[in-house]
């Protein structure tokens, strides 16, 4: 997707050993995006709190976006 695309070309990766920074577990595996029109803004979290933490803050915008920009679209 195009926000996988924009952080692995901006070098973006989990070092070993960082941190979670919700529970300070040492295997922070994902960098989560709590917006995803933020590319940059990325969070180090380990598996088990990127599913606590859930989908994107901005998620519903851009479904209601996506909707509206499709609705009159015939396919």
């Amino acid at each position: 997707d195009m926000v996988s695309a924009l952080v692995e070309n901006a070098g973006l990766r989990v070092r070993k050993g960082t941190v979670c920074v919700d529970c300070g577990n040492a295997w922070a595996l994902v960098l989560d995006h709590r917006y995803y029109a933020k590319p940059y803004d990325v969070d180090p979290v380990c598996r088990s709190c990127n599913f606590k933490r859930g989908a994107a803050l901005d998620v519903p915008r851009l479904v209601k976006a996506w909707r509206k920009l499709f609705t009159n679209h015939k396919i």
